[in-house]
């Protein structure tokens, strides 16, 4: 399952980035802040599927940043098996 939330914000995100140059001159600050506020909240989803789904925030965090580790360990293993 994907966190569709956290992809409508990012979409939302560009588009009100692409916004930008066409708005006027002195509102052009309207869509970058729209568009940062909606990154912001996409994290802020995607932080909130990943504790759900994993079933804490700290864990989530540590899985994140142990993820490049253990794919690295999987490409070590399947090149050892290999030869």
């Amino acid at each position: 399952m994907r966190d569709r939330r956290s992809v409508f914000f990012l979409g939302a995100a560009v588009v009100a980035a692409l916004m930008a140059p066409l708005s006027e001159h002195d509102l052009r600050w309207v869509p970058e802040v729209v568009a940062v506020t909606y990154v912001v909240l996409a994290v802020l989803s995607f932080l909130d599927f990943e504790s759900r789904r994993r079933g804490s925030l700290r864990r989530a965090v540590a899985q994140w940043r142990a993820a490049p580790r253990r794919a690295l360990r999987r490409r070590a293993a399947r090149r050892a098996a290999a030869r």
